[in-house]
């Protein structure tokens, strides 16, 4: 296994969210086939909420868990928009 691969074992789940064995299966052969540079998973409702993220994704990103959580609050809006909004606007 190469060390993308491996980095990408690491999956951290927010609150009870839990991916079934066959989604992670999934998830590990489109990253093998596709050179992918990790994955986040998440809901679509108004804060557009991550529930998971891998590994190898904050690693790219430069960043832990712990702190990727602290900046985003666990939003994609956060992440990709922080104060700027107005995209999301009606």
């Amino acid at each position: 296994m190469n060390k993308e691969l491996f980095r990408e074992e690491i999956i951290y789940s927010v609150g009870d969210s839990n991916l079934e064995e066959n989604s992670y299966e999934m998830i590990k052969d489109v990253i093998r086939n596709n050179h992918a540079v990790g994955f986040m998973t998440g809901h679509y409702d108004e804060n557009l909420t991550i529930t998971n993220v891998s590994g190898f994704l904050l690693y790219n990103l430069g960043y832990d868990y712990k702190e990727f959580m602290e900046i985003t609050k666990g939003s994609l809006k956060n992440l990709f928009y922080g104060e700027n909004r107005s995209f999301f606007g009606n």
